[in-house]
């Protein structure tokens, strides 16, 4: 009984070790969501500047990409446990760590960028009000979804679609 338990944490801690950047990752997450918590009322300042809108986008961009990927905008660090252990952990292990960073960010600065520039087309075209050049749009949810879709490529093809 002994020896199973041991068994199983040294495997968990083999996969843990396999995918070194989402954990350490994930650990940052851990950090600055402690932070943001710690923060109050001056949540919405924070995140608003570590922001990928319009006007961040437009002023420094590189700042704004990166910063964004620290800050989950949600109370709850939990589900990005399970999300980078059931998606992001597997990506690493399969695409290594060099392929895996390069498909997170591409999809992370591309899905961005196209959706900031939706955005700044409507406000253009009058379909979306000026005030929303300012909006919040902060987190690793292009990143993490980007990184997801690669691994269908893993899945067979029957079960690929539902996957998908």
């Amino acid at each position: 009984m002994v020896r199973a338990k041991v068994d199983g944490v040294s495997r968990m801690w083999r996969f843990v070790r396999g995918a070194p950047l989402t954990y350490l990752w994930l650990i940052v997450l851990l950090g600055t969501t402690i932070y943001q918590h710690t923060r109050g009322r001056h949540l919405h300042h924070l995140l608003v500047h570590n922001s990928t809108n319009i006007r961040d986008l437009a002023g420094d961009p590189l700042r704004v990409l990166f910063e964004s990927l620290l800050w989950i905008d949600g109370r709850y660090w939990t589900p990005y446990l399970v999300l980078f252990t059931l998606f992001l952990a597997p990506a690493e292990h399969w695409l290594g760590q060099i392929r895996w960073l390069t498909v997170g960010l591409t999809a992370h600065v591309v899905a961005t960028y196209l959706s900031e520039g939706w955005l700044y087309l409507a406000i253009e075209f009058h379909h979306a009000p000026q005030r929303l050049v300012h909006a919040t749009d902060i987190g690793v949810s292009y990143f993490l979804v980007g990184v997801t879709a690669v691994l269908a490529y893993r899945i067979a093809t029957p079960w690929r679609w539902a996957y998908l």
